[in-house]
């Protein structure tokens, strides 16, 4: 009887333990995918800018060597800042999802733990 006791416990201890090693996996792997998303997300808005720093640089000097008007790279110029406006706003929004995501997977998570009746 005592045997038996005593290996329900030390199996009801390992399983307490694979719960937790589960949980702080899953709590590693949602932390890394928000930085990594998040890092993206950075170095998309980062090329975009470089982009636009690069396309002014050629226009300045397409209207040096005369190539175009100065009025007319103005105006490429306006247009091109008002799409990465509303580019960076898209981005804007997509940071926003990216933080919602993370909250609903921790709630699940914490959920998934309060069900299976394992501290967090």
């Amino acid at each position: 009887m005592a045997d038996e006791q005593e290996n329900e416990n030390q199996l009801k201890q390992r399983v307490d333990e694979f719960l937790v090693d589960a949980r702080n996996e899953a709590i590693v792997q949602t932390a890394s995918l928000y930085i990594l998303a998040r890092q993206a997300l950075l170095a998309g808005i980062g090329l975009s800018m470089f982009g636009m720093e690069a396309v002014q640089t050629l226009l300045e000097r397409a209207v040096e060597r005369g190539e175009i008007a100065e009025l007319d790279a103005q105006e490429m110029l306006q247009r091109m800042r008002e799409e990465g406006l509303a580019q960076n706003s898209l981005a804007g929004s997509a940071a926003s999802l990216t933080d919602r995501a993370s909250v609903a997977l921790a709630d699940s998570t914490a959920s998934i733990l309060r069900i299976l009746h394992v501290r967090s």
